[in-house]
């Protein structure tokens, strides 16, 4: 039997060698500081010009499609734990480009309405892994918001990514219903475009 005491401060009492070490494991795991219990968490910066968010939409006619390289935002990753990760991005709707410029101005002015709302963000807080996934990938679905037209509403990502070193790479794709952001499918030349709309994401990005 021998006193028992952390960093310097005696216990009352005395316990058994076995106790005691079990207590001064305990002592020591409540002493580490929140900083240390993040250490795993690895924040990266997205890179606008190896980016790309594009849309898929339709008229009667058949698809026309959309990107932009104008993303921004931050990815925060626990490759121990991918439940803990978090994503914020930003896309500025102006840079928005079809193979149709008139097309185009109609969208900025008329559906996305710029002028008053000059940015779609989406921000994520759950992640929820594939279990079938390989574990030198990470596949699964982000939940979060998309901010889009003033509105904001719950949406979930199916996406895969890999981290290589400090570059991060991933990928997803999801459908949106314009009616449920208060957008009104527009008719163009006299075709009506379809409420729904495929968003491809495209992210690069690196650690801070």
């Amino acid at each position: 039997m021998r006193d028992l005491s952390v960093d310097g401060i005696p216990l009352v009492g005395r316990a058994p060698a076995p106790l005691a070490r079990i207590l001064l494991m305990l002592a020591l795991f409540t002493a580490i500081s929140p900083t240390e219990v993040d250490a795993e968490l690895s924040t990266f910066a997205i890179l606008p010009e190896k980016s790309q968010v594009g849309f898929v939409s339709a008229t009667q006619l058949g698809e026309f499609r959309g990107t932009t390289g104008r993303v921004s935002g931050d990815v925060v990753v626990d490759v121990r734990d991918p439940a803990r990760g978090k994503l914020s991005v930003a896309v500025d709707p102006r840079g928005l480009r079809s193979d149709n410029a008139v097309r185009d101005r109609h969208m900025y002015e008329e559906v996305f309405e710029v002028a008053r709302f000059p940015a779609m963000t989406f921000t994520a807080d759950q992640f929820k892994r594939d279990g079938s996934a390989e574990a030198s990938e990470f596949r699964g679905t982000l939940l979060g918001t998309l901010a889009l037209h003033g509105v904001d509403q719950p949406v979930s990502v199916p996406i895969r990514f890999t981290v290589e070193g400090a570059t991060l790479r991933g990928d997803g794709k999801f459908s949106i219903d314009l009616t449920r952001f208060g957008i009104t499918p527009p008719r163009l030349l006299g075709l009506r475009v379809r409420n729904e709309v495929v968003v491809e994401v495209r992210l690069v990005a690196v650690r801070h």
